[in-house]
């Protein structure tokens, strides 16, 4: 299945964030790989351990994007209630993030070498 279609599919009330949010790091992924992976999540990059490092997938709270732990942790006042773990940020619209911090995020993110999956329970 295309990540088009993909999209097409998922839950009516996050859909259009999820279409807006790929088309967003679509613009900025540059050579990067971009696939489906299992569980619906959409990943941009392979990093050196083979995992995505940047990605998202729509989830019953929201769309979730998955980004290196210390991007998101830089972005930590700015990203207020959105934040919701170590390397995940919940969207429930494109308005919930401010435009240049989501850039910063898919810009640094995107630069490393793998994703930085920060300390569990910290």
């Amino acid at each position: 299945m295309t990540i088009k279609k993909h999209l097409a599919t998922v839950a009516e009330k996050y859909r259009e964030t999820a279409q807006q949010l790929h088309a967003f790091i679509s613009k900025r992924s540059g050579k990067h790989a971009v696939e489906l992976r299992s569980g619906g999540v959409v990943a941009y990059g392979i990093g050196s351990d083979d995992f995505m490092l940047l990605g998202f997938a729509v989830r019953s709270a929201g769309v979730t994007l998955y980004a290196s732990a210390d991007v998101l942790m830089d972005h930590a006042d700015e990203l207020g209630k959105n934040k919701t773990g170590v390397t995940c940020l919940r969207l429930r619209k494109m308005a919930d993030v401010d435009t240049k911090v989501l850039n910063d995020i898919v810009r640094r993110s995107l630069k490393k070498k793998q994703m930085n999956y920060g300390t569990c329970g910290s």
